[in-house]
């Protein structure tokens, strides 16, 4: 979590109020679908604190960092949820006649925790496609789906739909 705040104050301290600053935050949701590769499968939720920074038109550097809002029930009386998760991403966007289109390739870690004290991580290659819209010279909303990694003690596979904003400095 420190190296995440630091990150974070690294990447927005030089140029917060320069107009042809770089870098961007955001926020998220997403509604991950976990699937066991022989066993249950449930959903659950999770908040998401996106930064990045704009290395040319096309291509950005993007941490993400995420957290349970809710879990999902694996079997009876057992819920499941992400404790944390952490990517990074090289992203990837072209623009479209409404929106602009984006594809994510990178790293993911991601803890999860169950009702019963149990606990998991897996690591791993993840990646997503998305659309954004800019709302306004700065502000963009967006939706995407990512295969966030597949592993763990019960090789689950956890991938979703997720949608936020992003604030660009």
């Amino acid at each position: 979590m420190r190296l995440f705040a630091v990150t974070v104050f690294l990447l927005i301290s030089g140029n917060v109020y320069s107009e042809d600053s770089n870098y961007y935050l955001g926020t998220g949701f997403n509604n991950w679908s976990y699937k066991e590769s022989n066993g249950p499968s449930t959903s659950f939720k999770d908040i998401v604190l996106i930064t990045g920074i704009e290395l040319n038109k096309v291509s950005s550097i993007e941490l993400r960092l995420g957290n349970s809002l809710s879990a999902g029930a694996i079997a009876p009386g057992i819920d499941i949820e992400t404790d944390t998760f952490v990517s990074l991403y090289l992203k990837s966007s072209s623009k479209l006649s409404i929106a602009n289109a984006h594809w994510l390739i990178g790293f993911s870690n991601v803890k999860l925790k169950a009702s019963n004290g149990k606990t998991d991580s897996a690591d791993g290659v993840s990646a997503g496609l998305g659309l954004s819209k800019n709302i306004s010279s700065n502000l963009s909303a967006n939706i995407e789906y990512i295969y966030l990694v597949k592993g763990g003690e019960d090789n689950y596979t956890i991938s979703g739909l997720g949608f936020g904003l992003q604030f660009k400095f």
